[in-house]
């Protein structure tokens, strides 16, 4: 049995530069490993064959195979040529459809457990391994990124990553605070209106930003001339004045996160949180259990491991 706790994530800017001829759609963006976290239990087994995935959410998440966690197990069933069985469990806190990440990181978790339970098994040869590792970015564009700690640049279609090393600790000591207005977005209508407007942008700008912010040469009151996200050319209304609402209360930076809705600002140490919730609340149709006081982490998932079905 394993139990893990998988983190969300937000972007530090985001930029879609072009469109492959596959479909896919190439992007540079900083993302950073943020603490709202979904507990998963897991059970795996190569005797019983039976698949069950139950999903405790306030959210409409399937729970066969158009789960991204099923198409995982698929994806590595396909690999090693042999069928897994599991026992799933996932409760969620990080919102669906709101630019956090959570279905990528749910999917990153278990991924982990099961390359540990096929190294018990002794099924996992190095080979393997990396057939996995490399090609699991078919699944979920941002599953690579939650499988090592730290923050990072993704490029391509968010397979190609850069670990910036003192990101996070150089910005652990500031309050994250995450809005979600309750709209789920769809990513696929977000890319659809991208390319019928061809909005793409010019990539290169995230290790120049890196390097300058870790040098001194900036600072956190730079972000907001520095930073973009493309999908905020459609932004969402409410979403736009969330935002605008941040600034208003004194965040040094506002961005939405991912093609949204999720948007969240930097804040010093001595921000009320508690009165600015309130704030929200009153003001937006925002859910109270939907407005975070969190800190940018490392780790982007926490596990222990038990025994084998």
């Amino acid at each position: 049995m394993y139990y893990i706790r998988t983190s969300a994530k937000v972007n530090l800017g985001l930029t879609v530069v072009g469109k492959l001829e596959d479909g896919y759609h190439e992007i540079e963006t900083i993302m950073v490993p943020l603490g709202i976290y979904d507990t998963i239990s897991v059970d795996f087994s190569l005797n019983n064959l039976s698949k069950s995935l139950n999903v405790e959410s306030d959210f409409d998440i399937p729970n066969d195979e158009r789960n991204i966690i099923w198409k995982m197990v698929n994806f590595v069933e396909r690999i090693i040529k042999r069928e897994i069985g599991f026992r799933i469990k996932i409760k969620k806190e990080i919102p669906v459809g709101s630019g956090l990440g959570g279905g990528s990181s749910n999917a990153a978790g278990v991924v982990r457990c099961l390359l540990d339970f096929l190294k018990l098994q002794n099924i996992l040869s190095d080979e393997i391994e990396n057939n996995i590792i490399s090609g699991i970015h078919k699944v979920g564009a941002d599953v690579p990124f939650f499988l090592s700690n730290g923050a990072k640049v993704a490029q391509g279609i968010g397979e190609k990553l850069t670990h910036l090393r003192g990101l996070v600790e150089k910005l652990v000591d500031y309050k994250v605070i995450v809005v979600y207005p309750g709209i789920h977005v769809s990513t696929e209508e977000s890319y659809r209106l991208i390319d019928e407007k061809g909005f793409f942008d010019k990539d290169g700008w995230a290790l120049y930003f890196y390097k300058k912010f870790m040098n001194g040469e900036i600072g956190i009151e730079d972000f907001k001339k520095m930073l973009k996200n493309s999908f905020e050319s459609f932004i969402i209304e409410e979403v736009k004045k969330i935002k605008e609402f941040l600034y208003s209360e004194d965040a040094m930076f506002a961005l939405m996160s991912g093609s949204g809705s999720a948007v969240y600002g930097l804040f010093s140490r001595d921000v009320d949180f508690s009165k600015l919730r309130e704030k929200l609340v009153n003001r937006f149709s925002v859910l109270d259990k939907f407005v975070y006081e969190v800190r940018f982490v490392n780790e982007p998932f926490l596990f222990f491991t038990g025994g084998i079905l």
